[in-house]
């Protein structure tokens, strides 16, 4: 599972400010106006720190983006995981396992406003506004551009330091690293090229799975099925998160088209994305990319997909997936809830 940034999953919201209202919707609308402003670009991104044998090793994707909400990256190396697919157009979503022939579609999603993207902008800043101190440290060429660096302080010690490195004309984050207790480097993103405002053909967000691939598939627009009733046609525990940020409540409750029983609660608020899907556990395989992290003592893996978090454990035979576009110490919160 992989990774793009668009702006509206930004960790790191720069200036040297007070926690006030009016300097997050200053800060806000900069950042909302100037990703607004982006057409379109094309890159090559790295990231460590997925890999659990060996957290220096490479993952290196091929990024799209296409205004708006269109966005495509494919794993380019290692060689196991090449061809591993990550694509949205706004209106569906599509993950693609070349090895294990495997993928998942995700359509009927209704693509977010101008609005609601500006408050989940603004949501975003006065977060990391209230949980982070942030200081100017330079300025640094990242993928042939000049961005400017910051170092982001945790006020609480539940969360890691990190830096960011924002390219200087749009505040798109190019490079991030982000540290542990142990100030070891915990998770580690860089863009080694860039192009913005270039063409980019709609045909990039296109893609057919072949005819012998086992696909799972989720229409949003379903009607909902009621806890109860789902109880009944589900095997195994139901499980809620007794815990979700302010403005979030679980609005409806949908069953996979495939034949094996998965349910996914939607929670979302505006275009804060917030799903919490279930199956009965497999195998262990989950643990095996992403960076390993613990919920109430379950072992689980945390993955940044395209805009979002995505976490992913289980509790005794309930396989859990949670995918949101917030920052990711809120998941792993609403993650740590789950009962």
């Amino acid at each position: 599972m992989r990774t793009i940034r668009p702006v509206i999953l930004i960790y790191g919201l720069v200036l040297i400010i007070s926690c006030t209202g009016i300097y997050a919707q200053i800060i806000s609308s900069r950042i909302a106006k100037n990703f607004f402003s982006i057409t379109s670009y094309k890159g090559t991104m790295v990231e460590k720190g997925l890999m659990p044998e060996n957290s220096n090793s490479r993952i290196v994707s091929h990024i799209v983006y296409k205004k708006a909400w269109k966005v495509r990256s494919e794993v380019i190396s290692p060689s196991s995981m090449k061809g591993n697919l990550f694509i949205t157009d706004g209106v569906s979503v599509i993950m693609w396992w070349p090895k294990a022939l495997f993928g998942i579609r995700m359509k009927g999603i209704n693509p977010p406003n101008l609005d609601d993207v500006k408050t989940i902008i603004e949501e975003n800043v006065r977060w990391s506004i209230d949980h982070y101190s942030f200081t100017l440290t330079g300025q640094e060429q990242i993928a042939g551009r000049s961005t400017t660096k910051w170092l982001a302080v945790p006020k609480i010690n539940t969360l890691y330091p990190y830096e960011s490195w924002m390219d200087s004309e749009n505040d798109q984050p190019l490079q991030l690293m982000i540290k542990n207790k142990n100030d070891h480097a915990w998770y580690f993103m860089s863009y080694e090229n860039i192009q913005f405002d270039i063409p980019v053909d709609d045909n990039e967000f296109v893609f057919d799975f072949p005819s012998n691939a086992v696909v799972f598939e989720w229409d949003y627009s379903d009607k909902h099925m009621p806890i109860q009733k789902a109880k009944e046609l589900m095997n195994f525990t139901i499980r809620i998160p007794k815990h979700l940020p302010s403005g979030h409540k679980i609005l409806k409750n949908i069953i996979g088209k495939h034949c094996l029983p998965m349910m996914t609660l939607i929670m979302n608020k505006g275009a804060r994305w917030l799903s919490l899907t279930q199956n009965r556990k497999g195998s262990d395989d989950y643990l095996k990319l992403g960076i390993q992290i613990l919920l109430n003592k379950h072992k689980g893996v945390l993955n940044f997909m395209g805009p979002y978090t995505v976490i992913t454990w289980a509790i005794e035979e309930t396989a859990l997936t949670l995918i949101a576009n917030m920052p990711y110490s809120e998941a792993i919160s609403i993650a740590s809830s789950v009962e």
